[in-house]
């Protein structure tokens, strides 16, 4: 199936999810990635803030915290995106897409600060292609040498998890997928 016509499918039936299902999708899949982090000391996890829908991740914030895993989300800029420490109450500031960013002074985070990298994904396939929202922003990112190597954890929900779909030379497959009832290591 096409990318785009798949990815309005799945961008429906997560908006058609009430909000009590999301909630508790999403502290699930908090859970399950709390469960499967490496124990070596802690570098940065890349995190997001969601928007549409994704599962919200903002109930690991703590416990990461409480591990002193430092937490790390991004600032768009331009067509790349720009990792920053972030902590709870931490002041943010809504971005060009309407997402909230850390301030720009913000400490920025490189490569290799980094242990873990969380993906949102519309859908993706158990092969670890991801379908984003199309603009190339993870692609550009885990396509950079210094970034291949770390670890990426697409996030999603179950019904996100669909048959595999034609892929485009730029894509970057993900490491591992988490839903709120697997944990899928792709191939």
């Amino acid at each position: 199936m096409n990318k785009a016509i798949l990815r309005q499918q799945l961008l429906r039936h997560r908006i058609s999810m009430n909000s009590t299902d999301w909630r508790d999708r999403s502290a699930l899949i908090g859970q399950r990635i709390l469960q499967n982090l490496p124990s070596q000391p802690p570098l940065s996890v890349l995190a997001y803030f969601s928007i549409r829908q994704e599962p919200d991740l903002s109930d690991l914030w703590p416990q990461l915290r409480s591990r002193s895993i430092p937490l790390g989300v991004p600032r768009c800029v331009g067509n790349e995106l720009v990792w920053h420490q972030w902590e709870p109450g931490n002041r943010l500031e809504v971005g060009a897409f309407g997402i909230l960013e850390p301030e720009v002074t913000a400490p920025v985070l490189q490569a290799n600060d980094v242990g873990a990298i969380l993906v949102p994904c519309v859908g993706c396939d158990r092969r670890g292609n991801r379908i984003g929202y199309g603009g190339g922003f993870y692609d550009r990112l885990l396509a950079q040498t210094e970034w291949r190597s770390i670890p990426t954890i697409g996030i999603t929900f179950d019904f996100g998890v669909v048959k595999p779909f034609e892929v485009e030379e730029w894509d970057q497959p993900l490491n591992y997928i988490c839903t709120e009832t697997d944990w899928i290591i792709c191939n």
